[in-house]
């Protein structure tokens, strides 16, 4: 028979990972934001130096040329982590749908194997995203059907 109890936890188990995958990408967004615009100020210095003639020539074009190339990396996990943000934020969507999904087919179960649905309900936890009056007025629809 199926365990709400193990579904559930389950569910939070995977959503948990998901949390967690997302605050972690999410943090190294950040850290790469920030490094962005280092990079960022170290090149306008480094352009500004160029055009001073502060500097010799051959020095910050070589310098000009590892920081665009940082710059390039950086630019580039960003957009890889924001597409893993997108990703991570369906995944989860998805996952809610597919439960409600399971929980009408289980409603429907209930429908018809009441005795059975009655049971199920009082095991059933509140966080469902069904009201529990809900599944017990589907339970209760069947009662007339044969088991």
């Amino acid at each position: 028979m199926l365990q709400p109890e193990i579904l559930e936890r389950a569910v939070e188990k995977a959503l948990s990972k998901l949390a967690y995958a997302r605050s972690h990408h999410a943090s190294r967004r950040t850290q790469v934001e920030r490094e962005l615009q280092d990079v960022q100020r170290k090149l306008d210095r480094l352009l500004d130096a160029l055009a001073d003639g502060s500097l010799p020539a051959d020095e910050i074009k070589s310098r000009l040329t590892a920081e665009k190339t940082r710059k390039t990396a950086l630019e580039t996990e960003l957009a890889k982590l924001r597409q893993v943000a997108q990703i991570a934020s369906l995944d989860t969507e998805h996952l809610k749908r597919s439960l409600q999904e399971r929980v009408s087919d289980v409603t429907a179960l209930f429908g018809k194997h009441t005795a059975q649905g009655r049971q199920m309900l009082r095991k059933t936890p509140a966080r469902l995203p069904l009201p529990r009056r809900a599944l017990h007025r589907t339970a209760n629809r069947g009662r007339g059907s044969s088991n």
